[in-house]
């Protein structure tokens, strides 16, 4: 007999419905939300049937990708039937057998808008009471990351402590470390005073850092009172500790 549950991927995230006993033909009826702030062209959503299994999590009974652009575009309810796909020894899916074979899942889906989602800008980057005069001061905040990997997924390491490093002009400026967060949410801001000429050719280098890295740099918060503006400096292979850049 079979115990079958769906898991669902997205962009790193996961999600899963609950395991229905010795069901040929399982009736979930359950939503699951899952966040998707960024959707790059050709990204898709991966619905897998699993058979539970007490030991080893469950074995694949098919999979199925759904494109997410359409969804974007039309904002409305889309209910249908999708065929099961197996997969190769490489992990690739393979094209639906006809008539399906390995049987088929009835899904709906809808593009919403979650308000708890959205993290709030802090008000200084908000407001500009002076909008008819050049601009002279450059204002960042550092919001989040999200599902961050562990740089070498080293064996033992059961999370990743991220900061963000920020150069520019000369000025390095590090957030505070989230400890074992892969969505870390920082909401740090930076103020540079700086013109439209100093921008004009100036890199704005942002590297995410694991504080727990073999050689993640220390925090640095430069004072600028008094002190020349130094060029700012070419961007660097990134040491083991750094996540991306």
């Amino acid at each position: 007999s079979t115990d079958p549950f769906v898991k669902l991927h997205f962009d790193g995230d996961e999600a899963e419905t609950n395991v229905l006993k010795k069901d040929l033909d399982p009736v979930w009826n359950e939503v699951v939300a899952m966040p998707v702030e960024l959707l790059l062209e050709g990204e898709t959503l991966e619905v897998q049937c699993l058979d539970h299994e007490v030991l080893g999590g469950g074995e694949h009974v098919g999979s199925v990708h759904l494109e997410l652009k359409p969804l974007i575009e039309q904002r409305t309810t889309t209910r249908k039937w999708y065929p099961f796909c197996k997969k190769d020894v490489e992990g690739q899916i393979l094209p639906p057998q006809v008539p399906p074979r390995l049987g088929k899942l009835e899904l709906a889906t809808r593009w919403v808008h979650n308000p708890k989602l959205v993290i709030p800008c802090p008000k200084a980057l908000l407001k500009d009471k002076f909008k008819d005069k050049p601009g002279n001061e450059l204002r960042t905040c550092v919001i989040r990351c999200r599902n961050l990997q562990i740089p070498g997924k080293k064996t033992g390491r059961k999370g990743v402590d991220p900061f963000v490093e920020m150069v520019l002009c000369g000025d390095i400026f590090t957030t505070k470390t989230r400890q074992r967060n892969a969505n870390p949410k920082f909401l740090d801001v930076r103020t540079y005073d700086v013109n439209e000429v100093e921008l004009e050719d100036a890199p704005w280098q942002l590297t995410v850092w694991d504080a727990r890295g073999d050689k993640a740099p220390p925090s640095r918060q430069p004072s600028r009172k008094n002190s020349p503006r130094a060029p700012a400096p070419a961007p660097a292979p990134a040491p083991s500790g750094s996540l991306l850049e």
